[in-house]
């Protein structure tokens, strides 16, 4: 049976109320006249009323035996919203007991997904920019940085056979907020992560990757700092991505 909505029910009262409200108009014409047409036209009315409830209360004892067979002690009926969440459930085809592992499983492999798309990303970063991809990720996990290589037109207007644009590719990071505008990435380490320049620069050996690398630092001068320097090591870039990501670089 259908849910009865809270309109449909305000309706089937207004009209009861009129029904009966008609009623009683015939009664009181009924009870002040010698004709007993309109009083035989009420007996029939009740008569009718009563087999129609007495069918309809059948019909009612029935759907409720029905529904006792299907629904035991402990059964928990699901209707609406939650009904269709466990259809979609069902169509997995996995166990009820195994659904919590399998979720598990699942968000344990989304975040190893987005780790390797991350080192992925800052790769070819390093390969685009020419600078240490070890240090580069690093600092791309440190800073829990959003970056991205976009294809954009030539700055240069150069254009194929076709007399189509020619694309270039960029590295960019995206900052947090739907409205952020896209950073270039030399641009955002100029400004963000000066003390990590010459880290990311290092050496031509460093950069492939051939040998572990020396412990480069750079001498960048800040205002306020009354003329002392801030340098920065691949050792100490290790530690604090070790102390607040639990792990180190990893090659």
């Amino acid at each position: 049976m259908a849910d009865e909505k809270p309109d449909d029910k305000g309706k089937a009262e207004e009209t009861h109320d009129a029904a009966l409200e008609k009623l009683s108009e015939k009664l009181a014409k009924a009870a002040g006249s010698s004709d007993v047409g309109p009083l035989k036209e009420i007996v029939q009315q009740f008569y009718h009323d009563a087999v129609d409830l007495r069918t309809k209360n059948r019909e009612l004892t029935r759907e409720l035996a029905a529904a006792k067979g299907k629904i035991k002690d402990g059964d928990v009926v699901l209707t609406g919203d939650d009904a269709k969440a466990w259809q979609a459930i069902q169509k997995l085809n996995i166990p009820a007991g195994e659904i919590s592992k399998k979720l598990t499983e699942g968000v344990e492999a989304q975040q190893k997904l987005g780790v390797y798309e991350r080192d992925r990303v800052a790769d070819a970063i390093a390969e685009l920019t020419g600078q240490n991809a070890k240090a580069l990720r690093g600092i791309v996990k440190l800073h829990n940085l959003n970056v991205q290589i976009q294809e954009v037109p030539d700055p240069s207007g150069a254009r194929d056979a076709e007399g189509k644009a020619k694309k270039v590719k960029r590295a960019v990071v995206i900052p947090v907020g739907d409205k952020a505008e896209p950073i270039e990435w030399d641009e955002y380490v100029e400004q963000n992560l000066g003390d990590f320049r010459e880290v990311l620069a290092g050496s031509e050996s460093e950069r492939n990757g051939n040998r572990e690398p020396p412990a480069p630092r750079i001498t960048r001068q800040r205002s306020g700092d009354g003329g002392g320097a801030r340098g920065v090591t691949t050792e100490q870039l290790e530690r604090e991505i070790a102390q607040q990501h639990g792990g180190p670089l990893r090659v």
